[in-house]
């Protein structure tokens, strides 16, 4: 059953009993079993559905012949709920949710619709239910795929910014988590770890975080390629994906410098080993078979040997000089700042990276504007340094504007910019 769930009227038992309809739907719906719809569907013939393909469906039936063409054609991840409410009005109820899932096509290519396309995201859901014969009946349903661009009449002056909380590795997992679980009831939109050579390992931290919330993203900021080869970087990262039902967030650097030379790594080719880096990691995370030989890192033949939870995961690109910042245009999904940058620099940085991806061709974005990063709430006060920064107007984070933002997989142009590179 759904967390927080918020519901108006009829009984206890009744609520109960349609959240269980409505979760055997969902059941159902991530291997289109259609034989279990007969015991939560009415058989009324003149029933309406909406699909979320944008047609329209009478009774049953058609309902089943849907299901029964997907059912070899389309394959769908489990949906998940959120924002769930239920309002009920003696014998007919209304459950309204945000889902979250994946679809692949795995039928002929020539089969494909023209409107289909492999990827995770968020749909809406309306579910109208009926009492009938002393249980709960589903009488109509209507389905659409949620957007995250701005509404239409809603000015960007109007929007508030998405703020995500950063945790790092001077913190124990049991204060990461802690923070993580008010961060989600807050309605922050991303928890991003800062993980530097010689801190704690951020992993445990990550790992707790997810299991402990269902809607917060979890991104890393960043992984450098010298202590963490670009293979395992997939390889975690995938398996993290898995863990956190679609909520990671990949994030790329160089790396400390001075730190890891300590580590008698040699990183006299940053740009060239963020580039190859980032390159290996995506295609492994696009589920390929990856050959590629590049000036730092290069691979031969190898593939994740597993199913991968969605293939288009966000990776970002942490960077500061033009070099990099163009990089991060060209290849990246997204561009990381360290905090407490101040605007000027931003605006430069901002100008360089829409420069650059346009001349790579990648569609430019919406312009982006300076967030406020949030670190953990503490209960000692802050410091005088700390006060004065603020003061200054020093950017704790900004969206960086290219082809595609970064966030998540739906798009979202909103991001909080971790310490480190």
């Amino acid at each position: 059953m759904p967390d927080n769930v918020h519901d108006d009227g009829g009984s206890a038992t009744d609520r109960t009993r349609i959240l269980e309809v409505h979760q055997a739907y969902l059941d159902a719906n991530s291997t289109f079993d259609w034989k279990a719809l007969r015991p939560i569907w009415s058989d009324d013939p003149t029933n309406v559905f909406f699909n979320m393909n944008g047609h329209t469906y009478v009774g049953l039936e058609h309902w089943t012949r849907l299901w029964q063409y997907y059912g070899e054609r389309l394959e769908t991840g489990q949906w998940e709920p959120f924002d769930v409410k239920v309002i009920v009005c003696g014998d007919m109820a209304v459950v309204t949710c945000h889902r979250k899932t994946k679809t692949r096509w795995t039928g002929a290519p020539t089969e494909r619709p023209v409107w289909h396309v492999d990827k995770s995201f968020t749909s809406r859901s309306t579910m109208v239910l009926l009492k009938q014969h002393g249980d709960w009946k589903t009488v109509h349903v209507h389905f659409s795929e949620a957007r995250d661009t701005p509404r239409p009449g809603t000015s960007s002056v109007t929007r508030l910014p998405s703020i995500a909380l950063r945790a790092h590795g001077g913190m124990p997992p049991s204060a990461c988590v802690e923070q993580a679980v008010a961060a989600e009831r807050a309605g922050l939109s991303t928890l991003w770890f800062a993980e530097n050579p010689f801190t704690r390992g951020v992993w445990p931290a990550m790992a707790a975080c997810a299991v402990a919330t269902r809607r917060l993203r979890i991104g890393i900021g960043v992984f450098n390629p010298y202590n963490r080869h670009p293979t395992l970087m997939a390889m975690e990262m995938a398996a993290f994906d898995e863990l956190s039902a679609g909520r990671a967030v990949l994030g790329i650097g160089a790396g400390i410098g001075t730190k890891v030379r300590k580590m008698q790594l040699a990183n006299d080719r940053p740009i060239a080993a963020v580039r190859d880096a980032l390159t290996i990691a995506r295609r492994l995370l696009r589920g390929e078979d990856v050959s590629y030989t590049g000036k730092v890192f290069s691979v031969d033949g190898v593939r994740l040997e597993f199913p991968l939870r969605r293939t288009d995961m966000p990776i970002l690109m942490a960077a500061m000089g033009e070099q990099a910042l163009r990089l991060c245009a060209e290849v990246a999904d997204g561009l990381m700042i360290s905090n407490m940058c101040p605007p000027a620099y931003t605006r430069r940085a901002v100008g360089i990276v829409r420069e650059a991806a346009a001349r790579a061709g990648r569609p430019a974005a919406p312009r982006g504007r300076p967030v406020r990063a949030v670190r953990g709430a503490r209960r000692r006060r802050r410091g005088a340094a700390a006060r004065q920064g603020h003061r200054r107007g020093h950017a704790h984070g900004v969206l960086v504007p290219g082809h595609r933002l970064a966030g998540d997989a739906r798009g979202d142009r909103r991001l909080q910019r971790p310490r480190s590179r």
